[in-house]
């Protein structure tokens, strides 16, 4: 995929990509007969546009007659010199250098620089700035010019007569004039014309017509095309238009130059969202049709060189080859669609839509940025681009389209994760690479647990905890495609869990921090699941068998943290698990308590945050109660315990259901002794959470219904 490709005109028949080999032959001929007699100046005109082959054509006519030992071929390029008069003095150097005749070069010798005075000498002869006819009579004009006019007609039958004598016929080619500013078009064609329509001589001269007409017709009374087409018939006997190059022909070029090129990518690449016969079809189809040159393929193709290695690997090839194609014909469209990503990603923010409009008015609104994607568009290619189009946007402009399941797994530009992608080339270093992604995914069936935690910790230090969670939903997303299985997800809940940066958490609601728990809740609900056979994969069955296994898995580590202890709180309130399997989630929980104030004493479960406080020792409450009222108590009875704190902590909004609670778990008599003997002044402080206590255990002890 590394080797441009260059835009070399092709220089023999067996170079030959198109079949001109009967217009070589013809041209050939025809060129062959006009030599096999004497005969007078005879001019053939190779029309073409820019790519379309008349060098090629005209190098494969030479080649075919360098067999011909009468017939000596010129080359002239006249777009090589700066002015006129470097033109007219090099046309005969030129014509110098391919002849053998030495009778004919001497002559020649003479005669060049005798036209190129008579062109452009007597110009500045006759500007007295130049100070070289100062003071001469218009009569010594007249005669200078009259005679080099006579020298030049005498000079021309010799070169003629040599000509004839050499018994040599000339070919002189002439290519790219449309390259020539006006002026040095009509001197060129004026020189083949008058001054070097020599005998037994032919000219092949390349242009693009209609450049040439134009930019010389402003010379003439009409001023336009026309007469520059009229100029031209009085110069060229035949003109031949280089013919359209067969749509096959341009089809095969172009599948021979770009596909083995992506078929070695492919061979390269990991998980692949485009096969080859895939991209075959959508350059065959969607792409080929629009080329009418070999060069346009050759642009095409050595774009791809370039772009594909860059990026094969987090793009699908097949919507990147559409999309340069857009690119190379057309390149405002390109632009909109590079300019838009909200629109054909469909990423605007929800404050930002109109959750009231109708199908019908959204339809409308796709129909008319299409519209506007084609505007100024090239008539003659505008049916292929819009197919081009159509295929590459169906996410954008199908409603029906199967969602952002089907966008991501197949790396779709429509995608908001991968639209970037195709505009970028490159990844930035914050971010991991689809390539890593899809080294992951291959991974996963066979990784150890201790290898994924290590991968994981790599990329957090890397790139950061966020692009972890965007990479893991990623795949995530994408289980079924990807045929991921519930002990792989295990596998990366347990390594989520385990990330060192839980060990630095200190506190359940912590601002700033990333709640891992969150994520691997998430995961837990929404991924260990399986798909329900009896409704052939249309809806899921929560595998909570497995669920629990890796929950038993997440907390079967040495050294217990608080952050275990926030993970099994937040599971225990919002994992559908924790509600389906209670008995076995209570006794998971249990031993987590248990080893927990083993490891830092039970002052340590007092100083957590109200949620896991009242979670954790309600757990604990409830599976060994008598043990829990007698360490429970025991602790708050004590000077170790801090009631002020705890009590403003556990009751801090005066809310009449965290007060209950508060009392299920601790024995309300104890604390209310505790908080008699502080200074009343706290207590006023205090009055939301304190004082709303105190007067709750009044009020509910003089009516006897303390809990």
């Amino acid at each position: 995929m590394k080797k441009i490709i260059y835009d070399l005109p092709k220089n023999c028949l067996d170079e030959d990509l198109f079949g001109w080999a009967p217009i070589v032959s013809r041209i050939s001929d025809i060129i062959k007969l006009q030599s096999q007699d004497n005969h007078s100046c005879f001019t053939i005109g190779i029309y073409g546009k820019w790519g379309e082959g008349k060098t090629s054509l005209m190098n494969m006519v030479c080649k075919n007659l360098e067999g011909d030992k009468n017939l000596e071929i010129i080359c002239f390029n006249p777009w090589l010199f700066k002015d006129q008069e470097s033109l007219l003095l090099d046309f005969f150097k030129s014509f110098e250098l391919g002849i053998s005749s030495k009778e004919v070069i001497e002559k020649i010798k003479k005669y060049g620089p005798l036209v190129s005075i008579g062109f452009s000498g007597l110009l500045s002869l006759g500007n007295p700035a130049a100070g070289l006819l100062l003071n001469s009579s218009l009569h010594k004009v007249i005669k200078a010019i009259s005679k080099i006019k006579f020298d030049l007609n005498s000079l021309k039958k010799e070169v003629d007569e040599c000509i004839i004598l050499s018994k040599k016929q000339y070919l002189i080619i002439i290519d790219d004039v449309d390259r020539l500013d006006k002026d040095e078009l009509h001197t060129l064609f004026k020189l083949i014309r008058q001054n070097a329509d020599f005998v037994n001589t032919t000219y092949m001269i390349g242009m693009d017509v209609d450049m040439v007409a134009k930019s010389i017709g402003n010379r003439f009374e009409g001023g336009d095309e026309k007469s520059g087409k009229n100029f031209l018939d009085k110069i060229i006997q035949v003109p031949f238009y280089v013919p359209k190059i067969q749509q096959g022909h341009l089809n095969k070029m172009l599948n021979s130059l770009l596909l083995p090129k992506i078929e070695t990518l492919l061979s390269e690449s990991g998980k692949r969202t485009t096969t080859l016969d895939e991209i075959k079809e959508s350059i065959n189809r969607y792409v080929s049709p629009l080329f009418n040159s070999a060069r346009e393929i050759i642009v095409y193709v050595n774009s791809l060189t370039i772009i594909l290695p860059l990026v094969y690997k987090d793009v699908n090839i097949s919507d990147l080859c559409l999309l340069e194609a857009i690119k190379l014909f057309h390149l405002d469209g390109y632009n909109i669609i590079r300019k838009n990503k909200l629109i054909i990603t469909d990423s605007l923010e929800p404050s930002f839509k109109d959750i009231n409009e109708s199908a019908e008015i959204k339809q409308q609104k796709r129909e008319k940025f299409i519209e506007k994607l084609f505007e100024n568009l090239d008539s003659d290619k505008s049916i292929y681009l819009k197919e081009i189009t159509g295929k590459l946007l169906v996410p954008f402009i199908s409603p029906s389209y199967n969602g952002r399941v089907s966008k991501l797994s197949e790396k779709s530009i429509c995608s908001p994760h991968y639209f970037n992608n195709y505009f970028q080339y490159t990844y930035p270093d914050d971010i991991i690479s689809d390539d890593e992604t899809d080294r992951l995914i291959e991974e996963l069936s066979s990784i150890s647990q201790e290898e994924l935690i290590d991968r994981f910790e790599s990329y957090c230090q890397i790139y950061g905890i966020e692009e972890l969670k965007r990479v893991v939903f990623l795949i995530l997303y994408m289980k079924n495609f990807y045929h991921i299985n519930n002990d792989s997800v295990g596998l990366i809940c347990v390594a989520l869990a385990r990330l060192s940066l839980n060990s630095a958490r200190r506190y359940y609601t912590e601002p700033g921090t990333t709640h891992i728990e969150f994520f691997i809740c998430d995961i837990l609900n929404s991924y260990v699941v399986n798909l329900d056979e009896k409704t052939r994969g249309e809806s899921i069955i929560q595998d909570y068998e497995k669920q629990v296994e890796i929950i038993e898995n997440i907390f079967s580590v040495e050294k217990i943290l608080p952050y275990h202890l926030f993970l099994a709180t937040h599971l225990y309130e919002k994992c559908n698990v924790c509600f389906s399997e209670r008995e076995k989630i209570d006794k998971i929980f249990f031993d987590l308590i248990k080893r927990y104030i083993e490891e830092y004493k039970i002052d340590s479960m007092f100083k957590l945050d109200q949620t896991p406080t009242t979670v954790l020792l309600g757990i604990w409450k409830k599976m060994d109660s008598e043990n829990y009222n007698i360490q429970v108590n025991n602790f708050i009875k004590s000077n170790d315990f801090d009631v002020v704190r705890f009590v403003n902590k556990m009751i801090y909004n005066s809310e009449e259901k965290y007060y209950k609670k508060f009392c299920e778990l601790f024995d309300a008599d104890i604390i209310f002794d505790k908080l008699n003997n502080i200074d009343p002044e706290i207590i006023r402080e205090n009055y939301d959470s304190i004082g709303y206590f105190i007067r709750m255990y009044k009020n509910n002890t003089d009516g006897n219904t303390l809990s």
